[in-house]
């Protein structure tokens, strides 16, 4: 059993290596709705963008950093609405994003995303006020601060 399990580990890496390098080839020939056609053939299957689930945030983020931040502004709105906070943030700051500020989710949809292409800063904007930068240090005190700011 442990020995099949390793197998299918390292199956499953080899194969994931190969769709991301599929990815951003697409990305880089065709643009973000060849992209976007790509994740939904290959990860998503006969799910609706709108189910996109966090495994595929992840990868989506983890290849785009590897090319722009572009596809972030193209990720739906109602995708974000669907996720809970405490795993997009995980998401975030596991694709070594120093700098994180949100707003609560019921304001995401009345958020414009700006972002860096220095991969170090993601600044989420209210169409109406610019909120102060926070450094994230710890998921306690991004919380505390999205709580303060809501």
């Amino acid at each position: 059993v442990q020995w099949l399990e390793i197998e299918l580990d390292i199956e499953l890496e080899i194969e994931l290596e190969i769709e991301l390098e599929m990815l951003v080839l697409m990305m880089e020939d065709g643009g973000l709705d060849v992209l976007l056609d790509v994740l939904l053939e290959i990860l998503l299957d006969d799910v609706s963008l709108d189910a996109l689930l966090v495994v595929e945030l992840d990868v989506l983020l983890v290849v785009e950093l590897d090319v722009s931040l572009d596809v972030l502004l193209v990720v739906d709105l109602d995708v974000l609405s669907v996720v809970d906070l405490d795993v997009l943030l995980d998401v975030l700051l596991d694709v070594l994003l120093d700098v994180l500020l949100v707003v609560e989710l019921d304001a995401l949809l009345d958020v414009l995303l700006v972002l860096d292409v220095s991969l170090d800063v993601l600044l989420v904007v209210d169409l109406d006020v610019l909120l102060d930068v926070v450094s994230v240090t710890d998921l306690d005190v991004l919380l505390d601060d999205v709580l303060e700011h809501a």
